[in-house]
């Protein structure tokens, strides 16, 4: 291994993507940081088609404006762009760029529908497809440090060259057993720009605790992540780094009304109070201001179920179990177990009830659920009539 295999000045980036530009797919993946930061920092990238395969130096070239040949490729309509467990590749050339690459063939997601598990790993896919074992020598690997080795280098080039026949076989298995079309709506969904945008405004739903506060000690959760997320953003700090989860919901739920009270919370360091006792103090005091009417919503949660209930969600659980097996499919990528209480109470939305999960599970559920159909066991063996 050479360090030609390096690109890390724009003309050598321009003159690779224009040996590229007539590729019909390429496969991608990204080397980054994220332990110190909340955007992650890219530090290598990595291409192949099916003649050749290279990294590209992030740090080298750091800016959207050094890597616009690339992005050039990357939302060509053209080319079909090659991930595996895509998401948060894309999010990072989202970040970057502002849009997201497409089309997209996400190989986990065609594994998953092709009878190889559900979310199976990369290293774990090429074993099972190429019958290679791949190295994990450099798992643990800092992408940002300089000079990489030729072993690093080699790595890295490992997420792309395995990738190319992975994906060919894939693709030609989704053709053979006709499930091209399955794939399309998962693959459309990810390239969806709202999907890399969280909603500074929801964001305290997905905080534990959170659903045992109620009324204005929601107005106050809202605001106080809200603030977090714009502290942690422009001082690109993890949100942890920022205030921690638990320490949020324990002011909303305090509501200290004297700002030294804030210093008796557990888990509030004194770093924190330092810098940002006032702001926070002065969060609780604008929810406190605000009119029940602003107050966020906080019933999202479904009521428990009844026993009937539960024992209908074990009914509709052996019908994915039966369909999954059917189609070589796990159950888990129809549906869980969450998802099915949630069609047990009458939720519509859920991805089960929508595109091939629906054409291959999801009418079954509802023939289940209005008793146009029926579970029985023949010969010792459950059958769905």
């Amino acid at each position: 291994m050479t360090q030609t295999n390096l690109i890390s000045t724009p003309e050598a980036l321009q003159t690779l993507c224009t040996q590229l530009a007539d590729s019909d797919w390429l496969t991608l993946d990204t080397e980054f940081l994220r332990e110190k930061t909340y955007y992650a920092q890219l530090c290598l990238i990595q291409v192949a088609n099916a003649d050749s395969a290279v990294c590209i130096d992030a740090i080298a070239l750091n800016t959207a404006e050094a890597l616009q040949p690339l992005f050039d490729l990357l939302f060509d309509p053209n080319i079909v762009k090659v991930f595996h467990a895509s998401s948060q590749d894309l999010e990072i050339f989202y970040q970057l760029a502002g849009k997201v690459p497409e089309p997209i063939f996400d190989t986990q997601i065609a594994a998953t529908i092709t009878g190889y598990g559900d979310q199976i790993g990369y290293a774990n896919l090429v074993e099972k497809i190429e019958g290679v074992k791949l190295s994990k020598t450099q798992s643990r690997t800092d992408w940002s440090l300089r000079p990489l080795s030729n072993d690093q280098i080699a790595y890295a080039l490992d997420d792309v060259t395995y990738l190319r026949d992975i994906y060919l076989k894939l693709d030609q298995a989704l053709k053979d057993n006709g499930r091209v079309d399955w794939v399309k709506d998962d693959f459309e969904a990810i390239s969806r720009p709202q999907t890399y945008e969280p909603n500074i405004d929801t964001i305290w739903r997905k905080l534990r605790g959170a659903n045992k506060l109620h009324g204005v000690q929601l107005a106050a959760l809202q605001l106080l992540t809200r603030w977090r997320e714009e502290t942690a953003r422009s001082k690109n700090r993890p949100r942890r780094w920022i205030i921690k989860d638990d320490v949020l919901v324990d002011i909303a739920r305090f509501m200290p009304k004297k700002e030294p009270e804030l210093g008796r919370l557990r888990g509030l360091d004194q770093g924190t109070l330092k810098h940002s006792g006032a702001a926070l103090f002065a969060i609780i005091e604008q929810a406190r201001q605000l009119s029940q009417d602003q107050w966020p919503d906080g019933t999202t949660a479904k009521p428990r179920l009844t026993a009937n209930q539960d024992a209908l969600v074990d009914a509709l659980m052996a019908v994915l179990r039966l369909v999954s097996a059917n189609h070589k499919v796990s159950a888990s990528t129809l549906a869980t177990r969450k998802e099915l209480e949630q069609v047990v109470h009458g939720d519509t939305e859920v991805p089960l009830l929508h595109g091939w999960r629906n054409a291959i599970a999801g009418d079954q559920v509802r023939a289940l659920l209005e008793g146009k159909s029926k579970l029985a066991v023949d010969n010792g063996v459950l059958v769905l009539g």
